[in-house]
């Protein structure tokens, strides 16, 4: 079984490393499942459709990786760390 390390990369770094916020758990506001955090703002939401946690983290790690990647400020020799495909 894989830790969520090694399931969720990015956002394990997004959390760990970068000590951004992932919030999971069902918000009656935004109707969403998980939502990610950038310096307190909201910066993404899980859709209502989503059929799992799983599915809506797996989102989440994508946008991560596609958020941060075009922001050398994320990655790289400062933080001698490379997204995860």
């Amino acid at each position: 079984m894989n830790t969520p390390y090694e399931t969720y990369p990015n956002i394990s770094y997004w959390v760990v490393e970068m000590q951004e916020d992932v919030e999971i758990g069902w918000d009656e506001e935004t109707h969403s499942l998980v939502r990610a955090f950038q310096f307190g703002e909201l910066i993404w939401q899980s859709g209502k459709d989503m059929k799992s946690l799983d599915q809506a983290l797996k989102e989440l790690e994508g946008y991560i990786t596609d958020f941060v990647d075009p922001n050398p400020y994320y990655w790289g020799d400062e933080y001698g760390y490379e997204p995860k495909d």
